[in-house]
């Protein structure tokens, strides 16, 4: 009876852990390494500087919605994003922004 009981546990352990990683949502951004890859990918015509501020490009991404994000950082280990076009701008007139 013992055995039946772990067999039968084991399986609802595995199906739980399938459905879990089957459901899980896909990321929507695509690493990218150039800008033109990312202007491919988001079917957005852009540039983006190399340096911010004293910040340095340290990665791209790029979501096929037509939305392009680049990371900058400092010499002192901290973080810059910069979100083209601008959230501001894309989510159009009327809606309810929590940055505002």
């Amino acid at each position: 009876m013992k055995r039946i009981l772990s067999v039968l546990c084991a399986v609802l352990l595995l199906a739980s852990l399938a459905v879990t990683s089957a459901s899980a949502i896909a990321n929507p951004w695509a690493d990218c390494n150039t800008m033109g890859e990312a202007k491919r990918i988001a079917r957005f015509p852009m540039t983006a500087p190399e340096q911010v501020d004293g910040y340095r490009q340290s990665g791209i991404q790029a979501m096929k919605s037509g939305v392009i994000q680049v990371f900058y950082e400092g010499q002192d280990g901290s973080r810059l994003t910069e979100e083209f076009p601008p959230y501001q701008q894309r989510r159009g007139p009327g809606r309810a922004c929590a940055d505002q």
